[in-house]
């Protein structure tokens, strides 16, 4: 008889998400794992898979979903976001699994107001009696942020290969629990031949190789597999048919809008001005510019007055602070004035450094006049 057990976070709801091609051998040994503490089960098989994963993911996941991608698989991360319902997300590959230490951790880990996600340390599994993962600084701990919050404007996945996702916020450092990786185990060398062959026409280092194939000198250390546990619930499984073929995103989509300007209209040669600039944010969620990505920040161009660049780049005036979509923030902008007097505009726009300016994704720019003497 089945019975309806209360969430094992105690409040917050956990989503594990998993992404799968061609697993049919071992899909639902991860299924029944994961099984054992989920509130939900989300599955995104890929369309061109050959073989019975489809209906081994329909058989014990709560919803599954269809993709297929163009040889970047970037894009179809964000797709885990249009169907998982939890609090949390836990991303996992269809090669890992977790230790069982992460189910007492849950209601601490979920429930703590203060991070938007955990990196979780991963270990290579490379034999099963005993078993035993590498334990070398190439490979653990190989820290990845699998943990986060149901929030997409928090996530981003770069359209590179084989590059890590991107979680604003608080992230922690979870030593206390590791992700448990087969692919030693499980990928054959035809397998991780094509994989690696991927990463090489897609600009993947040599280091990728190297990960791929340790040698047999590197030290093991002692790895406990998880145990068989009971299921949390009964899964009625949703298959959603239709085949999502999400598009590359090189950028999130950061837009801005400028709404009042206090700028002295006149200043001398090599004077500093004070600008007040308040700008409201008309795109993706903006987090504190605070060394880690994305470094947002208010910038502006100098051009002259016939609009000619005179310099490109300027000084930065930092996101300090959370901004949501549709809301607002004012920058206190200390300006350098030029050295030559003459009539000059300040065009101002907002750049998230080493990435792109906003006017390049399709953001409005606005220029202010000022007469120098």
């Amino acid at each position: 008889m089945w019975l309806r057990r209360r969430s094992r976070s105690n409040g917050a709801r956990l989503t594990v998400s998993i992404h799968t091609r061609n697993s049919e051998p071992h899909l639902g040994r991860l299924l029944d794992e994961v099984g054992s503490f989920a509130d939900e089960i989300v599955v995104g098989v890929d369309a061109d898979s050959v073989d019975r994963t489809l209906e081994v993911a329909a058989a014990g996941a709560d919803v599954v979903y269809r993709f297929r991608h163009r040889g970047n698989f970037a894009p179809v991360r964000f797709l885990r976001f249009d169907y998982a319902t939890g609090d949390w997300i836990l991303s996992l590959d269809d090669d890992e699994s977790i230790e069982e230490s992460f189910d007492d951790l849950m209601p601490e880990l979920l429930n703590d107001p203060r991070p938007t996600h955990y990196f979780l340390p991963r270990k290579w599994i490379v034999s099963l009696d005993p078993c035993e993962y590498l334990y070398d600084s190439g490979w653990s701990p190989d820290w990845a942020a699998r943990l986060f919050r149901n929030d997409r404007r928090l996530f981003w996945k770069p359209p590179r290969a084989h590059t890590d996702s991107i979680l604003q916020g608080l992230g922690y450092r979870e030593e206390r629990v590791s992700i448990l990786h087969f692919e030693q185990l499980l990928r054959s060398p035809k397998h991780r031949q094509e994989k690696l062959a991927v990463y090489r026409n897609v600009g993947a280092g040599e280091n990728d190789e190297k990960i791929y194939y340790p040698p047999n000198s590197i030290a093991r250390r002692a790895a406990v597999l998880r145990r068989p546990r009971p299921p949390l619930k009964k899964r009625q499984s949703k298959v959603h048919r239709e085949i999502r073929e999400p598009k590359v995103v090189p950028f999130p989509n950061w837009r801005f809008e400028l709404l009042k300007e206090d700028t002295p209209r006149s200043a001398a040669c090599k004077e500093t001005i004070r600008a007040d600039i308040q700008v409201r944010n008309l795109g993706q969620y903006w987090s504190p510019n605070i060394g880690r990505w994305p470094r947002l920040s208010l910038s502006y161009h100098l051009l002259d007055s016939h609009g000619s660049t005179v310099t490109f780049e300027n000084s930065r005036f930092p996101v300090m602070r959370p901004v949501d979509t549709g809301k607002t923030v004012t920058f206190l902008c200390d300006i350098q004035t030029p050295d030559f007097p003459g009539n000059y505009q300040l065009e101002w726009d907002m750049v998230s450094d080493g990435d792109v300016w906003f006017a390049l994704l399709g953001a409005q720019t606005y220029r202010t006049p000022i007469q120098i003497v």
